[in-house]
């Protein structure tokens, strides 16, 4: 693996501390070796994007002419909004003069009041003296250094103040005594944090980890082959002088040195070493835990805030929970104790990875976006390719194997359908042509290479999934073995051991939908369309050029509802049907729609009401399997869980009432028919949800809390009785609470004024103040906290309760996982139920948004006839009337668009239109909107044109426009080449083409000789439709009265006395004399001397050609 630096994460220039006093200032200061030999192992693989400002492309070019590629990609990091502090506060047992981790008032989880970590077992000698992760160092050192750096010493993790525009390289003035000036380097970063160096921040890391000390856990150095990144060797004096909280990090970190840690503490996540490096500077985060100590950390409630700004940056991280409790803690050391296991045990709760997150498999609980985030892994061996995508938030996997061409067409179009956010290869994989093919794609992904232990065989792979389906595999994965697809399993290996290193595997595997992928079906089927990568680029289908979806075909059809109909329809888009059948099937139930227009619109309302229930229902199945590490939040996780449980439940329940509108207009049409019929009546409509739904509703008691503000969910008293037992056992306890209460009133009289508080602890006696002023507070009181006219208290028996109440409450928590656990798995068992409705839901989303679109007024829209090729003398049909490109139809501009007809019909001579016409004449438009009404055709769509009349298309060719592959080493005219190559092999008499300007990019002799050969093969040997554009004049006079083909032009009036060309857009018969390109350079602006010198030789050359011609035509007489 190539080597990683840090030096991105601080900025091209470090700020640099003055050698003629203590004043800070700043030189520009080039980034050291040692930045630049460090850091590969927490980087996955991902190259440089073009989208990258121009300072972050200058420095990493300077830093890869050392360490070439390898770089994060540069998205904009949001402001940070918690700022971590340590301040004293009081314990639950009294005042406490020791620091732990509380949140800035500023926070929004602060709310006013001081909180106390939960955290308790690093109070000495864990993390919370906020040391780095070195090994001890002696005291007198210390000391010395603290003389050295008295300032910083103070200074804590005061707030970093940033330098405003010009003060770069200055150091901040402070803003009061105890706060340090930050250094600021050219780059506008602050260094912060008492450093005032690069330098200063890597020394301040274990000697372990400098470049020069570096070795895996076989001491092999980085540049040895068989180095492991993953792995980190740690010598054996540094283990002696950890403490148990750092001896535990270490003991993950040296195992997982790839990943950025996120080490639990309390309520925190904390970083250290170079993972607090690299998270102080994409986060923007404060140093913590004083000065020159690499440490940082954020609140438990920012976990996915900043999980994604990590992961989308190409890093893999992963997350450290504790696993136990401080009480737990001491009972199991009173256990092991009591088993003569040792004497002393050091003060530590045990803690453990619970998840890994990066691109691919991390959720964003707050990301709204419907398109699925697909993990690609890739085996390859000659031409023979096995894929395996999936995306995991809609527990959907596709595996297939397939033999691909040279220019691995395929594959490219697979790219381009499933956009990869992350892909999965071997490592020495890494400079095969395909990683260069997706570096050069327009969606980069990350890259994820595996070590040779993560690669499974054929028989490991088929020995997992036996482990994984005691039943028997999935129809997919079945086909696959029985078909020996022995790369397709070996990726799907790769896939399934990618996410047992994530720790989801058991969640995942077992739970998902598999389907069989193969390259002309998009593994749904057969009767489809192929759209290849060119032909989905050069008619935007999914998006428009500039990479967005405004623009696209699919932001014209798209006005689905529901997330999980935009991925569906976003499906239709890429297949096209064949099928006349079906594609008039869907028709019929559009034009229903349509004639039925206000129940639709009813029907689209209350879809629009509906969540993602395709993303919920995936997270559900994922519940029926029980995590391997119990990790101890501070939030209900169980709470959660049911919550999205009766919101799905909810939903499936009102399934007939969404649908009822349309069930009372009696559908006629067949899919419509289907789709709202019970299956008992031969349709498709599930039956039994309702009743589904009452039973497990009938499981879960929702009660009222206190407050009344939420209601708390428990098991349906006599289902569990662990739980029922341990669910008394918190009400005695409680009950017992509530006599101490009863008993402090009758103590001071008053049983209106005296309550529970619980503002900063759990049940707080609130007495008012005049009742316990000076002697008058009786002496087993306790002060906690107060408010005006108020005080709390505990006492030593309210301890005792809250303390007994705490683990009665613990108990029943772990009492309700297994209830849980077996609640949800009776939910997966009737996946198939929920399933359906979802499936009846999407489809019915997607026939109501082509219905809108289909419907619309914005000029005249019809119904596409399709025919069969017997109905059309044995020959393919196009025949479009008055048509309008679909995408203009929404712009403002669409009522100066000029509608053209296109005829192609073999049965009348007309298989080839030979288009010319001048530059910017409209001539790549009307191929486009051409292809584009084929498409929406096929989907079951209207067309925005007058008439339209076809034969189905099996595959769209598209070669338009000029582009390179510099990264796969492809030159213009070499991917011209390919895109013509696929024409010629693949196509078929039901095919479509249109190929613009073929042979522009070699010379003009080569260039025409090349069309003329090909314009000649699609007549002959091809035979399907095409519109061929060309400024190649001269192959007019070759095929003017050629079989087969017919010469068009787009029409203009072209005034030579004032040398000015007026388009009209008009497609027409007939042949334009010229190109008019001196026009178009006199439009942008070329220098007139320029322009008059061309049009001189233009005519000496046309003369030459001319003669030349005329020669040529007397030979062959």
């Amino acid at each position: 693996m190539q080597q990683k630096t840090l030096s991105n994460w601080f900025g091209q220039g470090v700020a640099r501390q003055s050698t003629g006093g203590t004043s800070a200032t700043t030189a520009k200061q080039e980034p050291t070796r040692e930045f630049q030999q460090m850091k590969s192992r927490t980087m996955l693989d991902k190259p440089v994007s073009s989208a990258q400002s121009a300072d972050t492309q200058k420095l990493r070019s300077t830093l890869e002419k050392e360490q070439p590629t390898r770089f994060p990609q540069d998205d904009d990091d949001s402001e940070s909004e918690e700022i971590i502090k340590r301040r004293p506060i009081r314990s639950a047992n009294g005042p406490s003069n020791k620091k732990k981790r509380v949140l800035d008032e500023d926070d929004e989880s602060y709310n006013g009041e001081s909180k106390e970590s939960e955290d308790d077992d690093e109070s000495d000698g864990g993390f919370d003296d906020g040391s780095s992760l070195e090994s001890e160092k002696p005291k007198k050192k210390k000391a010395a250094a603290a003389k050295k750096a008295p300032a910083a010493a103070k200074r804590q993790s005061a707030p970093v103040k940033k330098q405003p525009q010009g003060g770069a390289g200055r150091a901040s003035e402070a803003t009061n005594a105890n706060e340090e000036p930050s250094i600021q380097d050219a780059e506008d970063v602050v260094i912060g944090g008492g450093f005032t160096s690069h330098e200063e921040i890597l020394d301040a890391r274990p000697l372990f980890l400098h470049a020069k000390n570096l070795r895996d856990a076989n001491k092999r150095r980085p540049d040895h082959p068989d180095y492991d990144p993953t792995t980190l060797y740690i010598p054996p004096d540094a283990w002696t002088g950890f403490t148990p909280a750092r001896h535990q990090y270490w003991q993950i970190k040296s195992t997982n040195f790839e990943k950025i840690l996120l080490f639990k503490l309390g309520k925190f996540y904390e970083m250290f070493d170079d993972d607090a490096i690299i998270c102080q500077k994409l986060l923007d985060l404060n140093w913590m835990g004083g000065a020159k100590k690499l440490h940082v950390g954020f609140p438990e409630k920012a976990l996915d805030k900043y999980l994604g700004t990590l992961v989308n940056n190409g890093l893999k991280v992963a997350v450290i929970e504790q696993t136990e409790t401080p009480k737990q803690m001491e009972q199991r050391q009173q256990r092991e104790r009591s088993m003569g296991q040792g004497g002393k045990k050091e003060k530590c709760v045990q803690r453990d990875i619970c998840f890994v997150h990066t691109k691919g498999t991390y959720k964003d609980p707050n990301t709204s976006g419907y398109e699925p985030k697909y993990v690609l892994s890739i085996r390859r061996h000659g031409n023979d390719l096995g894929v395996t995508f999936f995306d995991l938030a809609t527990l959907r996997i596709y595996c297939g194997q397939f033999t691909d061409d040279g220019a691995l067409s395929s594959f490219r179009t697979l790219i381009a359908q499933i956009r990869p956010v992350e892909v999965l290869f071997e490592r020495e994989f890494s400079q095969n042509e395909i990683i260069s093919m997706l570096k050069n794609s327009p969606a980069v992904p990350v890259f994820t290479p595996l070590m040779p232990k993560d690669c499974w065989g054929l028989i490991k792979t088929c020995a997992k999934l036996d482990s994984y389906f005691a039943n028997g595999l999935p129809p997919a994965l079945q086909d696959l073995k029985q078909q020996d697809a022995d790369l397709a399993l070996s990726s799907l290996g790769m896939a399934m051991a990618f996410l047992e290193e994530a720790l989801i595997g058991d969640m995942t595997i077992p739970t998902a939908e598999y389907q069989k992928y193969t390259p002309e079906t998009q593994s749904v089927g057969i009767d489809y369309m192929v759209l290849d990568s060119q032909a989905l680029q050069h008619l935007e289908v999914v998006e428009s050029a500039s990479g967005k979806l405004e623009g696209s075909l699919l932001h014209y059809v798209d006005n689905c509802k529901t997330p999980f109909g935009k991925r569906l329809l976003k499906r239709w888009l890429l297949s096209p049907l064949t099928s006349i059948k079906r594609i008039q099937a869907r028709q019929n139930a559009i034009q229903e729609l349509m004639d039925h227009q206000f129940e639709t619109d009813v029907l689209r309302g209350k879809l629009g009401k509906l969540p993602d229930l395709e993303k919920l229902l995936a997270k559900l199945y994922t519940y029926s399997v029980k995590h391997r590490v119990k990790a101890i939040y501070f939030e209900n996780v169980s709470l959660n869980k049911l919550r999205e449980f009766r919101q799905v439940q909810k939903h499936l329940r009102g399934l007939e009432d969404l649908v009822g509108s349309l069930v009372k207009c009696q559908c006629k049409s067949d899919r419509l028919w289907e789709l709202l019929t019970p299956e008992s009546e031969g349709g498709l409509f599930p039956e039994g949800i309702k009743e589904a739904v009452d039973e497990f509703d009938g499981m879960i008691v929702w009660k009222k809390t206190q407050n009344a503000e939420e209601e708390i969910p428990e098991p349906q008293p006599g289902l569990d009785e662990e739980f029922d037992a341990c669910n008394q056992r918190v009400d005695a306890i409680k009950m017992e609470l509530e006599e101490v209460l009863i008993q402090t009133r009758q103590q001071f009289k008053d049983t209106r004024r005296i309550n529970w508080s619980h503002a900063k602890y759990r049940y707080e006696l609130e007495i008012p103040s005049d009742y316990v002023e000076g002697k008058k507070k009786p002496q087993d009181f306790e002060f906690t906290s107060q408010r005006n006219g108020y005080q709390r208290f505990h006492t030593k028996e309210l301890k005792r309760l809250i303390d007994k109440l705490e683990t009665a409450e613990e108990t029943l928590q772990d009492a309700l996982s297994p209830f849980l656990c077996s609640l949800f798995k009776k939910f997966y068992e009737r996946k198939e139920l929920w399933n359906s409705a979802l499936n009846l839901l999407t489809e019915l989303d997607c026939l109501a948004s082509l219905a809108i679109v289909s419907g619309q007024q914005v000029g005249t829209m019809c119904r596409p006839i399709f025919l069969t090729e017997a109905q059309n003398q044995g020959h393919s049909l196009l025949d479009l009337r008055q048509l309008r490109h679909p995408c203009v139809t929404l712009s403002s501009s669409s009522k100066n668009f000029v509608p053209n007809d296109t005829l192609i019909d073999p049965s009348v001579g007309q298989t080839l239109l030979l288009v010319t016409g001048p530059n910017m004449g409209g001539k790549s438009t009307l191929l486009r909107q051409t292809c584009m009404a084929v498409i929406l055709a096929q989907i079951g769509c209207w067309v925005p044109a007058e008439s339209c009349r076809l034969t189905a298309v099996d595959r769209i060719f598209t070669r338009l426009g000029a582009s390179d592959r510099i990264l796969e080493g492809k030159s213009t005219f070499y991917v011209e080449m390919e895109e013509t190559k696929n024409l010629l092999t693949f196509g078929t008499s039901k095919s479509l083409a249109i190929v613009d300007e073929l042979g522009r990019g070699t010379s003009t002799f080569d260039g025409y000789s090349i069309a003329h050969a090909v314009l000649k093969y699609l007549v002959h040997n091809v035979g399907c439709r095409s519109l061929f554009s060309t400024h190649y004049h001269m192959l007019l006079n070759e095929f003017r009265d050629h079989d087969g083909v017919r010469l068009y032009h787009m029409a203009c009036k072209a005034n030579e006395a004032q040398d000015e060309v007026v388009f009209l857009y008009r497609f027409e018969k007939g042949e334009c004399p010229q190109s008019f390109g001196l026009n178009v350079a006199r439009m942008a602006g070329i220098p007139r001397g320029v322009l008059d010198r061309a049009r001189v030789k233009a005519v000496e050359f046309s003369d030459k050609l001319n003669q030349l011609t005329d020669n040529v035509q007397k030979a062959r007489k």
